[in-house]
């Protein structure tokens, strides 16, 4: 009697919620579930959603299981090229508006009294109307986690980690200030839960990818470790629920109609399936993996398997998908936790991307999917209905009636941040999309609004690991380029055959790559005054250009024409013919003659070399931001071409920024004392950056001994030049 009673009240508010909610307006099938407690309703023909065929137990032993921590294990293998990605991502990165970060430090620090005040009446009625409690700025969130949020996303600006994020880990792990109470009442007790767990989530995620940055001493590295590392360990994100049940990741279908149910009792808290999951995992396995703790390493993998389960035989992540107006919203940061686990999965070397799911699916096919979503969010329409209310306030009908791109606006997604969130997917299996590298090239043109969106879709508490700075460390180095790989090995001999042209006669060496000669018969170039150029090769100009490059070219000219009066045998080979002149590898006595000039360094294998080494500054800082800012990263080069720009020039007006980049260069290579040295000449030139690293720099004794006068000086001076982030280093007001 009792559950047909159930049933009963169940079939009014089912009938009230769910009516009409098929794709093509048709009702859905409704039937009663196998144990006779809810319904589930089914649409035919047309309807995006899918019945779910997982097989077996969500934790039966699978590939993952297996994995282990490695020895000396790094999320990061190529630190240079982490360094420069994320050198170019601040330079993108737009400055938050409206965000006073002393407000947002206070409050997260203070995370005790900052709860006693959000769970206070005054705190909630403020949190309800979306203002700011604690601070005069209605810009600034309503919640520590919008805090959190907001000074993750603010480290961007930063080229290591900011002061506050270590003070803040340092505080809460003293002090035990993030805490679950015990003894009050329910829906307090969920705001503590659901805080919480984002804290430690999102603080033990940017701790463990940042680690070396965090400069504690001993007895404080210890503390924070043994903090972070117990509360993740102790925490068990799908059961912390007050009221009614936790997901069922072997009964998809119940889990979603849970969610649904008018009675708080037996409805399903969609926060133990949700954001508070997602966010542990990837603090779970880095903290895990950082700490070499292997039970916590393996519960990120347990989180992994049960989280996965709740996406459908579509690819859809069921649990956001059921958020009515804010559908997408949700489910636009799927990329980035499918794109942030597939890097931390890939430094234990395991390819997450062919991850197969219970119900027949790969991770690959997952990201698929999203990107089916990307081009067109209406295809969760059919899920969006079936949301009973206004989801905050907003009509589903809001949704269903907007465009494509006002729902990606909306959710802040644009194809930068999905590209960035996904790298590794991109690269391997969609060149139709593009390429990471080549979009990230592209990023620094774009709009503010655009850079704003792909900064706070690809780090903050969400995922603070940007998928995309992890997977570019992780590329195969660049190969030594050919002139490099000349110089340290001999000049190899090279094989002619009677039938490749002879020089039989030099009759001028113009400069070191550009002869005069006369090829013997019988030949089809065979004649008298050819032009011969080496191809391939630049030597110096000793025709007409600066001083200094003459007097180098005519000292390379005299080198080449004395070997050339003393060779026996000059061979032509792989040449091509043109209306000017012949352009070939010259072979002089079996050796290529353009590969040893290279080899000696009287020659360049780079087009308009010598003209950016002896003759303009500018082209060689041009040459150096092609090795840094806009190309392939190649440091050493950069430094190169810095420096002789400094050299030709060294009272430019470019000097003040050659040398704060120089500073960034030297400390990317390991060499701390030319990176300071270089970092106080530019702060001297009155440069803000190198103002404000300098007094960071003198703060934190990185580099340079501890010097809180040294400091306050320099951050003062840059605060006076535009800083906005010298008084939160300084800890003072200026």
């Amino acid at each position: 009697m009792k559950k047909l009673f159930l049933l009963l009240i169940l079939s009014f508010f089912s009938a009230q919620s769910f009516a009409g909610s098929c794709p093509d307006g048709s009702e859905p099938i409704k039937s009663v579930s196998e144990d006779g407690t809810y319904f589930v309703f089914n649409c035919g023909g047309g309807n995006e959603q899918s019945s779910p065929t997982n097989t077996g137990s969500w934790n039966d032993p699978g590939p993952l299981d297996k994995l282990t921590i490695p020895d000396n294990w790094q999320l990061v293998k190529d630190r240079k090229a982490f360094e420069k990605a994320r050198f170019v991502f601040k330079a993108h990165n737009p400055k938050m508006l409206g965000l006073d970060e002393n407000a947002c430090l206070s409050r997260v620090k203070d995370w005790r009294n900052s709860m006693k005040l959000l769970t206070s009446g005054a705190g909630k009625k403020q949190k309800d109307e979306s203002s700011a409690y604690g601070s005069d700025s209605s810009n600034i969130g309503a919640d520590i986690q919008d805090c959190l949020d907001k000074l993750i996303y603010t480290t961007q600006s930063y080229t290591g980690t900011p002061n506050y994020m270590k003070e803040i880990l340092l505080h809460w792990a003293k002090t035990d200030a993030v805490f679950i109470p015990n003894g009050v009442q329910n829906d307090i007790l969920d705001d503590y839960i659901y805080m919480a767990v984002q804290s430690w989530s999102s603080l033990g995620s940017y701790y463990a990818t940042f680690y070396d940055e965090f400069n504690y001493s001993d007895t404080e590295r210890k503390i924070v470790d043994a903090y972070i590392k117990n509360k993740l360990l102790s925490i068990n994100t799908r059961n912390l629920i007050n009221v009614g049940k936790t997901c069922d990741p072997n009964n998809l279908e119940r889990t979603i109609e849970g969610q649904f149910s008018p009675d708080p009792r037996n409805g399903i808290d969609n926060d133990s399936c949700g954001s508070s999951v997602w966010k542990t995992i990837p603090a779970q396995l880095l903290v895990g993996l950082r700490l070499n703790d292997k039970a916590l390493f393996k519960k990120g993998i347990e989180n992994t398997k049960y989280q996965l389960s709740f996406f459908d035989d579509t690819g859809i992540f069921t649990t956001w998908a059921i958020k009515g107006s804010a559908a997408y919203k949700y489910t636009s940061h799927v990329p980035v936790m499918l794109g942030g686990l597939t890097e931390i999965y890939a430094s234990v070397g395991y390819d997450f991307m062919e991850h197969k799911l219970r119900n027949g699916l790969s991770v690959k096919q997952l990201m698929d999917r999203q990107y089916e979503l990307f081009l067109d969010p209406h295809l969760l329409d059919s899920w969006v209905k079936r949301y009973p209310h206004d989801y905050k306030g907003t009509p589903n009908s809001v949704y269903l009636q907007s465009s494509v791109e006002q729902i990606r606006n909306d959710a802040g997604l644009n194809l930068f941040a999905f590209v960035r969130n996904l790298p590794r997917y991109i690269d391997t299996y969609r060149a139709d999309i593009g390429n990471s590298q080549e979009f990230d090239k592209k990023l620094g043109k774009q709009s503010h609004d655009v850079k704003q969106k792909v900064a706070s879709m690809s780090t903050g508490s969400f995922q603070p690991l940007d998928p995309y700075l992890v997977y570019i460390s992780n590329l195969k180095e660049t190969e030594v380029s050919s002139s490099e790989k000349t110089k340290t090995a001999e000049t190899p001999t090279v094989a002619t055959s009677d039938s490749d042209p002879t020089v039989s006669k030099v009759i001028e060496v113009i400069q070191g790559d550009k002869f005069i000669v006369e090829i013997a018969e019988p030949h089809e170039l065979a004649g008298t005054n050819i032009n011969l150029n080496l191809r391939d090769v630049d030597a110096p100009d000793a025709v007409k250009s600066c001083p200094k490059q003459l007097e180098f070219g005519n000292k390379v000219k005299d080198i080449v024409a004395r070997k050339l009066k003393n060779a026996s045998s000059i061979k032509i080979t792989n040449f091509r013919k043109t209306s000017k002149a012949i352009i070939a590898q010259v072979i002089v006595d079996g050796k290529d003659l353009g590969v040893e000039l290279i080899g000696n360094g009287y020659a360049s294998d780079e087009y308009g070399y010598w003209k950016a080494y002896f003759c303009s500054a500018m082209v060689a800082v041009t040459n150096g931001d092609s090795n840094w800012k806009f190309g392939a990263v190649d440091v050493d080069k950069a430094i190169f071409w810095y420096e002789r720009a400094l050299i030709i020039k060294p009272d430019g007006t470019n000097k003040t920024q050659l040398t704060y980049d120089l500073s960034e260069l030297y400390r990317i290579n390991g060499d701390t004392n030319k990176s300071i040295d270089y970092l106080k000449q530019s702060a001297n030139f009155g440069f803000m950056e190198a103002e404000e690293a300098l007094g960071a720099a003198y703060m934190n004794g990185n580099g340079v001994s501890k010097n809180l006068a040294q400091a306050k000086k320099w951050l003062k001076k840059a605060h006076e030049h535009g800083s906005d982030s010298a008084e939160d280093i300084c800890g003072c007001e200026f």
